[in-house]
Order: C-alpha cells, then structure tokens, then sequence
C-alpha cells in the first residue's frame, strides 16, 4: 500500500496546557489569556501551540484520565465570552475568589465556575436566537454519536453522588434498555446541560483555533492511547474492551520500570479487545480520529508504543514490576485509517521501551518520532539516541516534556560527571546558561519539529514541573505569570531565523 505523507515543514513552538494560562478565575481557559498568548507566539515567530488532552479530568485532574475521548472540559470555557454573550450577567459574578496565581485549585475553580455554567445554560435555553438555537440542535445531531452517551454518563454520576458506573444501580449500569429510557427523561435537564457546556466547548475552542490559524500558528492536539475505566466510552462500549462479566478489567495498563519509576507505572486502564475492534474495521478508532483532526492541526499520539504492543498488569496488582507485553494489530489499524483518511497529520509519542518493531511501525507511516535532550545529556554516551548529532529529520525534539521536571529542575539533579558532559557538549556554565543553550540546540538541530515547555524558556526551576508519573496528587497545576512573556518574543524570533524556523 502506498501510505501518503503529511507534509511538515521545519518549525519550532511551544508546549503549554490551556490550564497554565493566566485567568482571573483561578484556571486557564479559551478566553482572551489565550489570544494574548497567541499573540506571543506570532511575535516570538513560532509557528506551533502544543496543548495537553482538552478532555474533561477525572482523578487527580490528569488529562489523560478522562470521562471521555471525544469531550472537552467544560473547566476551560471562558465566563467573559459567556458573560458577552449575555448568558452570565456580571452581577451574577459575585466576589471572584482569592484564587492562587502560581498554580490551579481544581476543585475551588470548579464549584465557582459550574454554578455560572448552570446559570448561563438556563438563559441559554429560554433566551437564544433561532440561529443558536438551530446550531446548537446541528451540533447536538452531528456529535450524537459519543455526546449522548457522555451527556447522560455526566448526570448519572451527578445523581448516583459521583461513583463511578460500576457502582451504580444494575440495570443502568449494563444499560438495560428499559432503564435507559426511564432515565433519559428523568434526568433530561441535565443530560441538556451537559449537551449545552459541549456546544460552548466546542464553539469557543474553534473561535481560539481559527484566532491561531489568522497568525499562522498551528494546533498540537494529544491523544492518550487508553481511556479511564471510569468513562462514558468503557460504560457505553463494554464489547469493546476486555472486561469480566461483571464490568471489572481483566487486565490493566502500565509501563514496566524505567527512567521515571522504579516499580514502574501502574496506570490501571482497561485494555482494549483489539479482535473485536478489528472485526469491525475499527470503526471507533475511525470516529474518534476523526474528532481529533477536527479540533487539531497536528495530533501526538500520547504511548504511540502501545500499538505495537501493549503492556498487560493482572488486575488488583500492586504496582507494575510484573506484567506481559501483548503484541496489538496497529498496523492493520492505521492502514485502515490511511485508507479512510488519507494522510494522517500524526506525530508520534516513541519513548520508553521502544523495541525496533516499534520503530518499523512508525517508519512505515511515515509519523515522525520523539527525541529528548534531557534523556541524551543526561547519559553521558556520545551514541546516545537522543543526543542532536544522531538525529534524523523524521523527529520532533522537546528539551522536555510534561513528565520531565524542568531543564533548570533537571540539570540541578544531574551527578557532577554528567554535568560536566553537558558541559562540554554545550560549551556553556550554569543552570540559566543551560537552559538557554538546550533551547537553542533543540531549534537548531535537523529536528522538523522543535517544541520548547514554557517553563524552560522561562528558565523556572522543579517548582514549575507540571507532572510526576506516578504521583496521585499535586500535578497538572502550574501557572503562567502575566509578565513573563513578550520579554523572551525577541530571542525566540531571532532563533527562529537563524535556524530556519
């Protein structure tokens, strides 16, 4: 089969969630801190936006633990375009909480901005044009193929007091068809609501996208491989995923020990049952790639090793020191994606223990893969796979990820003997030094794509490190100030010519 290619040109931009930006109401969202960052990025000549998964959070506010595959969080609409609108009053606004500036109070930003929400749905619904009204019930009709299951999913959890589905009552919780329908006109208010916060979502992030796409600045989406246990699409799709009888996982996902953990990561998904998705040509996979390049320019598929071959925990298990690795039909499904899609504009997560079938499935899509200057200064070995002078066009290069602490966080850590091999490689001294100097290297090197967390072009040391694999609380939380931006804009631009960006 000839697989069509997703033309990249050479670029650099930076990875920043929407939750780090500055808000008056405690966390980042699409409103005009977005379009000011935007703005940034047009001045500072970068041509990428990297965001973290939009989906609604569930357990420890991790992105990649969601109620939903397809849905966004309702957590990062903006209330002054509702307030605009004329679906929040300001009066209604009250005495905007004391929220901290340098990090996200999940909980507090979600009792004060819900309770506007519900607000704003009520007016919505007694108060909107026809024209609203019309896109709204467009919206509603088009999505209906995951948003009726996640809006209904969404109420039940309000009304069974937030446990997850496999504690609910039986016939809802194996979808009896009598239950379903009793429950759909019970709960019909809030199944609208619900309904009404996607049609917000989904307008106020395609007016952001469409603000980016006026400056030239393209969309990097991110889409976890695995979903929540607890989630409208393991709830409505149980056939799809190897469950017992009783809706408890056979097995569970995770990474064996490696460089972030020594027991390894226990993430505790369920897995997927790859016969049955390919018995149907994997059509779920279909819709949900589709609802990605919709909201996307660029998607990173988030464990891209996970479909060479996925890692199976017993379930109950401890941690993740023991568990098999299962080989997974990845590429008789992204074959079927060629054919249904064409060219896949995909870039792939590749790190961890990636085995040369990986790099095979990868190379034969033609996806560019990750290198990490961290993971190759940091081992001292000139061969190291991730050092620049080994890499190959055909990558995107991060001075970190998400995972990573930060450069400055990082470097600080590093035993003296590797300290002094970065410092020879890069000819420079000192922590702020370093964090400039990898900056540079990654837009300099053959990279296509070179991505740059915000917090390293800020030089913010482990105090800004937005995640910890394998910590259950304290992540996702970091905050941009409003004044540390447009100073960097020049540097950025003058590297961006330089280096062809």
């Amino acid at each position: 089969m000839n697989i069509p290619t997703a033309t990249l040109q050479r670029a650099s931009g930076i990875l920043l969630h929407i939750t780090s930006l500055p808000s008056r109401y405690g966390v980042g969202d699409f409103g005009d801190e977005a379009r000011v960052f935007v703005d940034f990025l047009s001045e500072a000549a970068q041509k990428l936006w990297q965001v973290l998964p939009l989906a609604p959070t569930g357990y420890g506010n991790s992105p990649y633990s969601s109620y939903s595959a397809f849905a966004i969080s309702p957590l990062l609409l903006s209330v002054e375009m509702l307030c605009n609108r004329g679906y929040i009053h300001q009066e209604e606004l009250g005495t905007v909480p004391e929220f901290p500036t340098d990090r996200v109070d999940y909980q507090a930003a979600s009792a004060y901005k819900y309770a506007l929400f519900t607000a704003a749905y009520h007016r919505f619904r007694t108060q909107a044009g026809q024209q609203e009204q019309t896109e709204f019930t467009e919206f509603c009709k088009r999505e209906q193929h995951w948003l009726d299951d996640f809006a209904m999913f969404m109420a039940l959890k309000k009304l069974f007091g937030n446990k997850p589905w496999n504690e609910w009552e039986e016939p809802i919780r194996l979808r009896n068809r009598e239950a379903m329908a009793r429950y759909a006109t019970a709960l019909a208010d809030d199944i609208r609501l619900q309904q009404y916060l996607q049609f917000e979502c989904h307008r106020q992030w395609c007016s952001l996208k469409a603000y980016a796409a006026e400056r030239s600045v393209k969309i990097i989406g991110d889409i976890p491989i695995f979903l929540a246990y607890d989630s409208a699409d393991v709830w409505a799709n149980r056939p799809m995923f190897r469950l017992r009888s009783d809706g408890s996982p056979e097995v569970v996902t995770g990474v064996p020990p490696d460089y972030f953990s020594e027991k390894g990561q226990l993430w505790g998904n369920p897995h997927y049952d790859w016969k049955a998705m390919a018995a149907d040509d994997f059509s779920w996979w279909k819709l949900r790639f589709a609802r990605m390049f919709a909201l996307y320019d660029l998607v990173r598929i988030d464990h891209f090793r996970g479909f060479e071959a996925s890692y199976e925990i017993k379930s109950g298990a401890p941690d993740a020191t023991k568990g098999r690795w299962k080989k997974v039909p990845g590429k008789q499904m992204f074959t079927s994606l060629v054919r249904h899609f064409g060219a896949l504009h995909v870039l792939a997560e590749d790190l961890g223990m990636i085995t040369e079938g990986v790099h095979e499935l990868r190379r034969h899509f033609r996806f560019p893969g990750m290198r990490v200057l961290q993971f190759g200064y940091g081992s001292g070995e000139p061969d190291n796979y991730f050092l620049p002078h080994n890499f190959t066009p055909d990558s995107i290069v991060y001075t970190g990820t998400h995972d990573n602490d930060t450069t400055v966080g990082w470097y600080t850590a590093l035993p003296d003997d590797q300290q002094r091999f970065l410092h020879e490689y890069l000819r420079t001294t000192g922590a702020d030094n370093v964090c400039r100097a990898l900056v540079r290297e990654a837009l300099a090197s053959t990279a296509v794509l070179a991505i740059v967390p915000m917090q390293d072009i800020l030089a913010l040391g482990t105090e800004a490190r937005m995640n910890l694999p394998g910590r259950p609380d304290d992540n996702w939380e970091y905050r941009l100030a409003r004044e540390t931006l447009h100073e960097h804009a020049t540097w950025l631009r003058f590297l961006a010519y330089l280096y062809n960006r």
